[in-house]
């Protein structure tokens, strides 16, 4: 929701700039409308409502999945544009928005169904979204993986799965949270702490000097020294790359849409990757 919130405030300005300023001082919440068949709306499923503090109809509506998933944009019921998640990130590349879009993506709230309508499940949903703390010392609520990474991503030998909220690898799925910075060492080492938290990582929104992007970074629970991993969206040959970074030993694995593409591109060097070390790209 904040790289589309960044990218209708810098697109179409008005209303939806009012509501990126308010973020600057009140949470950026995300509420579900059940659309009623609603012919004034494109897309499919849900109308979701961005609002900071003050309602100002800021909507949009989705439709398909990963890179290729188009987002269309309102301000109430008056439509301004459509745009996929590859081209948002393409135009915001451009304007150097990454540092904006990691403080706004910590400031996101997710509200409860605005219709009547919705049911019951619809918004119990939405309220674990919110507030889904474990009883797990430093959980800090679950993390939000944004839209554009999600999906299915394959290299030339192994496959990983992006939703929501989780990381599905070699069959094993992992939770992703935010966590506290009170998290203490004691806890850390903890071994009935480490044992209840086999399955959930700490993830964050970061950057990587000298190469530009938005990334996820995930690590162990409990985990306190050693490489970390981060998660970088980039382009490659026209295409979606998913790539995946050591904190300590540059690029690890370059990931795509398709086994096809990976296959293609197995051993395939980037020039503008080289910075980066790793796999053999110098």
């Amino acid at each position: 929701m904040a790289l589309i919130t960044v990218y209708a405030a810098n697109k179409y300005r008005g209303a939806w700039q009012n509501t990126l300023k308010n973020a600057e001082q009140d949470a950026l919440n995300v509420s579900l409308i059940q659309r009623d068949d609603d012919v004034n709306y494109r897309g499919q499923g849900y109308i979701y409502e961005v609002s900071a503090g003050k309602n100002l109809q800021t909507r949009y509506t989705l439709q398909g999945d990963g890179s290729s998933q188009k987002i269309f944009l309102y301000q109430g019921g008056h439509y301004l544009g459509a745009a996929t998640v590859e081209e948002i990130v393409q135009f915001l590349n451009k304007l150097n928005c990454d540092s904006e879009i990691s403080r706004l993506q910590n400031k996101i709230t997710i509200g409860g169904s605005s219709s009547s309508n919705a049911s019951a499940a619809d918004k119990s949903k939405a309220d674990d979204a919110k507030t889904n703390k474990s009883d797990i010392p430093g959980d800090a609520g679950i993390f939000t993986i944004p839209a554009n990474y999600r999906g299915v991503w394959y290299s030339d030998e192994s496959k990983m799965e992006l939703t929501a909220h989780s990381m599905v690898a070699d069959g094993d799925e992992t939770e992703l949270h935010h966590q506290s910075a009170n998290f203490s060492e004691k806890q850390r080492q903890n071994r009935d702490i480490q044992n209840k938290t086999m399955h959930i990582a700490a993830a964050n929104m970061t950057n990587i000097n000298g190469f530009s992007g938005i990334y996820i970074y995930i690590a162990g629970w409990c985990q306190n020294a050693g490489e970390k991993t981060v998660y970088a969206l980039h382009q490659e040959k026209g295409q979606p790359v998913l790539l995946i970074i050591g904190t300590g030993g540059g690029l690890h694995d370059i990931m795509w849409r398709s086994p096809q593409l990976a296959k293609k591109y197995a051993h395939t060097k980037f020039a503008d990757l080289r910075k980066l070390g790793g796999i053999e790209l110098n």
